[in-house]
């Protein structure tokens, strides 16, 4: 009889499991961490590696409404997500798809930015949270890898139509606003169960001082470590508004992005909730600012053309400053088929349409002044800006949001029936677990 390779890659396991039972109990509690649970495919998951992502999902749990589950509901949903993180990666290799260190480091960046506090001060919050830098970079990279996975492969396929948009548009709560997602930080002091008057009316006075350290100005990652209990996690993360307790969701309804709001009592102590940023907007008016921009392109087929490239543009700037002929400039030299013949009129451009090292360089020129040499993809560019104007856009703006949550919509359920088909696909053992 024939034997796979993934059967006989099990087997192997299942016979170790078994020698590994035969010997004394102090053997078998000195190896049982390196104990196979499951195998995916042609890659296995470890009882170290089920429990280290048991402990991040028990801290996990103690945020504020977050579900609370038993030491088997744990185990089974825990060994369930990292069988999900083998198919997935497995998935984006197959696809070619890559996440660099660079990138997971440019995301820790942001992350901590969004938080007010530098990588290190992240850094040190990590590392109080009893989890490992280096756990929390792996982390960061198979988020990164999972939307990278699901936006290139599912999105595409995710269609929506005219009837749909309209449905969204006439609801009656999307005149009034379209939050799809909220980036809370949260800075709990807790209170014992069946506290005294005495322990909540100090709790709240720690509280208020938190509150009133935050609104100074003073860093969110400090004033957590001074007030904060020991262990509670303060940075709540990209929360949906039905992921959050309500009177988190009605504090948050009425901040704005860098507020802090007053002391909240809960079940479990008292909050201090900062409003760290939002995703969605209040669909009511709306305009977008457009820029009437010319350019000039000139590429660069070698790393080393780079210097006589902007040379020659920066030559050319001045020229058109001195004599204000950028449109003739743009006809003779730019090698932009497009727009040359035009004397590199691109029209009026409008935000995210333009790459965004032209876009940042096109941003910061007055208008009438021409950019100092940028390099995108294409090439180098000389960008003139022409006029400025405020358009509203209101209609393209609420069909936009409208969009975008019908697109969340089908994507998680996109994301679940993709997840199905790929475990359906593979070859998944879950190892029973041995008594010792």
């Amino acid at each position: 009889m024939k034997i796979s390779y993934k059967q006989w890659v099990l087997n192997c396991f299942l016979t170790l499991s078994m020698l590994f039972a035969m010997t004394s109990q102090s053997v078998f509690a000195a190896t049982s961490l390196d104990r196979v649970v499951a195998v995916v495919n042609d890659e296995v998951i470890t009882q170290a590696q089920l429990d280290k992502q048991m402990q991040i999902n028990q801290q996990a749990m103690q945020q504020p409404g977050n579900q609370q589950l038993n030491p088997s509901q744990l185990r089974a949903n825990t060994l369930n997500q990292l069988i999900d993180e083998r198919i997935m990666s497995q998935m984006a290799k197959r696809y070619g798809l890559k996440i660099s260190q660079d990138d997971v480091n440019k995301t820790i960046s942001r992350i901590a930015q969004s938080n007010n506090m530098s990588v290190d001060q992240l850094k040190q919050a990590i590392n109080k949270q009893n989890l490992s830098w280096t756990d929390y970079q792996n982390e960061i990279r198979q988020q990164l890898i999972d939307q990278k996975l699901f936006t290139d492969v599912i999105s595409a396929d995710i269609d929506i139509n005219n009837a749909e948009l309209d449905k969204v548009m006439s609801s009656p709560g999307f005149n009034q606003s379209h939050i799809t997602a909220y980036h809370l930080g949260d800075i709990l002091i807790s209170l014992p169960d069946n506290p005294t008057p005495e322990e909540v009316a100090s709790a709240k006075t720690s509280a208020l001082a938190a509150a009133q350290a935050l609104q100074q100005g003073k860093p969110f990652a400090d004033v957590a470590a001074q007030y904060g209990s020991p262990g509670a996690t303060t940075d709540l993360g990209w929360r949906a508004p039905n992921d959050l307790p309500t009177v988190f969701v009605d504090a948050a309804n009425g901040m704005k992005v860098g507020d802090v709001h007053a002391p909240i009592q809960t079940g479990n102590g008292w909050h201090v909730l900062k409003l760290i940023d939002i995703q969605g907007q209040v669909a009511g008016d709306h305009s977008t600012t457009q820029t009437h921009a010319r350019h000039i392109l000139i590429t660069a087929k070698h790393a080393q053309d780079d210097g006589p490239v902007k040379a020659k543009l920066e030559a050319l700037r001045s020229e058109a400053l001195r004599k204000g002929d950028f449109e003739a400039l743009a006809k003779k030299y730019s090698q932009d088929p497009g727009s040359a013949v035009k004397g590199g009129d691109l029209g009026w451009v409008v935000p995210g349409e333009m790459v965004p090292p032209f876009e940042a360089a096109m941003d910061q020129t007055g208008v009438g002044q021409i950019s100092e040499p940028v390099k995108t993809q294409f090439g180098w560019h000389i960008i003139q800006v022409v006029a400025r104007r405020d358009v509203n856009d209101t209609q393209d703006y609420r069909q936009s949001l409208a969009k975008n949550y019908i697109f969340q919509q089908k994507f998680s359920q996109a994301r679940a029936d993709w997840l199905q088909r790929m475990r359906a696909a593979s070859y998944i053992k879950i190892i029973p677990e041995q008594n010792p």
